[in-house]
């Protein structure tokens, strides 16, 4: 997750806004499909709902999750060469799965 945190913010992980770890926590779902760079207000929406299943579930508060969901993105510029070798990753992945399946 280090990785991940160090294409976003150069704070460390404990010190990262609830807007950066919504963000952050989500990429493996769909790295691709929510890139800053790409497809930023995919990206944003996502991050969105991850707040709102946070609060949700009681894990941020109503202020907090207002304020963060106002925050832009603000990813890192040097961050992109990761996600581009995260994308071939996951096509390979795509892949071999459609050749040998999930499992």
């Amino acid at each position: 997750m280090e990785w991940r945190r160090s294409t976003i913010s150069t704070r460390r992980s404990n010190q990262l806004t609830l807007s950066e770890a919504a963000y952050i926590a989500d990429l493996p779902k769909g790295p691709n499909n929510y890139h800053p760079f790409r497809r930023p207000q995919a990206a944003i929406e996502r991050r969105n709902w991850v707040i709102d299943r946070m609060l949700e579930n009681g894990y941020a508060m109503p202020e907090v999750s207002i304020v963060a969901k106002n925050e832009p993105l603000n990813p890192r510029s040097g961050g992109s060469q990761l996600y581009w070798a995260e994308y071939c990753t996951e096509e390979v992945r795509r892949e071999l799965a459609k050749l040998y399946g999930e499992d």
